[in-house]
């Protein structure tokens, strides 16, 4: 039966954090022990609920991702709970763990050699580690509460125990940020020489206190005039050049549009988000995106994405309301049914994220229909731009051009 199953992504989320960064929007908040406690309970109780048997029995769970919020600032016993109900997914499932790819999200100042104990011996294999920048006064400017002190602590701590996968994340586009302390943050981390180094630019998002204070500047860079606190917009271009570069010279390969990695240590949890695999989300406001038909799939698990026999896919969330959680509410919230079209795009505008490119050969074994029947038109257009290009190995990928203006590419593939 196990050579039959599809691969299932699992994602856990820990909405508590110490503190709120300022520019952070993600679903996370301050909480008391107690709260904290009441929720483990409550996410135990999901766990059990969601991973049931009939599930396993059509899906091998092939990647766990544990994010929030910041995972690392449960207590240990907290983290302890949490292993349990880990070790109960894949005592159902009847497979050794190993063979998975557990990531936990960490930041430093929340670690300690205890929680990181802990950590290996319930199967956590990866760790997403959250530095943003090796400049102390641009940490404190984001409202992180480590220095990079902190953080070189903690990565170190996670190597003397074991750790052997290790993604650190980097920001660039700061406030008071210099194209010199951005290299020198690529620099620094390079050289610890981690698996794997994810580099965003920061977005200035509603809602959030960054909002208030840097909204009119933000809007100053993208009309082509001298913000006050943010890089200008040169300056902005130069440091996201510079990241390949560098990355490149240390010998990071760039796999999808913000992220590098050593060869072999590319995120198989994240590469999933970007292929249109199939995923459940457990925990507050957490996502999952899979196949409608699952409760009636046959002996043959003729249902399901990688089948390419599954016209619609559902996604929906948790609720987003901590004392609805907290009450046990594990009901299906912003629920949408996703026809092929709606798959096709998605399919599109996520792989063409990957450095690599979409597969015209699984576009047409997942939707029963050959791509250039669907998108000639957008693609030709972007080949002529030198945006795309198809390679000799049945891809259709973006060019440098084209990474460069992904967003203005992906709209192309949008049906309205």
């Amino acid at each position: 039966m196990t050579e039959k199953r599809h691969p299932l992504g699992i994602y856990i989320h820990i909405p508590f954090c110490i503190k709120k960064c300022a520019y952070c929007d993600f679903l996370s908040m301050q909480a008391d022990k107690q709260v904290i406690d009441k929720y483990i309970v409550s996410l135990e109780k999901d766990i059990d609920k969601t991973v049931t048997a009939d599930l396993l029995n059509q899906y091998e769970v092939n990647t766990v991702f544990i994010g929030g919020g910041t995972p690392s600032s449960l207590s240990e016993k907290q983290l302890q709970r949490l292993g349990y109900a880990l070790q109960s997914i894949f005592q159902k499932m009847k497979v050794d763990r190993h063979g998975a790819e557990i990531t936990m999200e960490c930041n430093p100042g929340t670690l300690n050699n205890d929680k990181v104990k802990i950590m290996k011996e319930y199967g956590i294999n990866r760790i997403s580690l959250g530095l943003q920048s090796a400049d102390n006064r641009e940490l404190e400017l984001l409202g992180r509460i480590h220095k990079y002190s902190d953080f070189v602590y903690c990565y170190e701590l996670l190597r003397r125990h074991g750790f052997d996968n290790i993604n650190v994340d980097v920001m660039s586009a700061l406030p008071m940020q210099t194209i010199e302390t951005y290299e020198k943050t690529l620099i620094s981390v390079a050289q610890l020489n981690p698996e794997h180094i994810s580099a965003y630019s920061l977005i200035v998002e509603e809602d959030t206190p960054f909002f208030e204070r840097y909204s009119q500047d933000d809007m100053l860079r993208s009309s082509g005039k001298p913000p006050f606190f943010l890089p200008d917009e040169e300056s902005e271009r130069i440091m996201y050049e510079q990241t390949e570069e560098i990355l490149n010279r240390y010998g990071y390969h760039r796999y999808e549009i913000s992220n590098y990695a050593k060869k072999g240590y590319e995120s198989v949890h994240n590469i999933g988000y970007w292929r249109g695999r199939e995923y459940i989300g457990i925990g507050l406001g957490a996502s999952s995106y899979i196949c409608r038909h699952i409760v009636d799939v046959d002996n043959n698990n003729s249902c399901s994405i990688d089948s390419g026999r599954c016209t619609t896919v559902r996604r929906f969330n948790r609720t987003r309301d901590l004392n609805k959680y907290l009450t046990n509410d594990f009901g299906e919230y912003e629920t949408e049914n996703l026809d092929i079209n709606m798959q096709m795009e998605e399919f599109m505008f996520l792989g063409l994220r990957m450095i690599e490119g979409v597969s015209i050969n699984e576009f047409a074994d997942r939707f029963g229909t050959d791509i250039y029947k669907i998108y000639s038109e957008p693609i030709a257009r972007f080949e002529r731009l030198g945006l795309l290009e198809s390679a000799s190995e049945g891809i259709i990928r973006l060019t440098k051009k084209g990474i460069d203006v992904s967003n203005y590419v992906f709209e192309g593939f949008l049906f309205s």
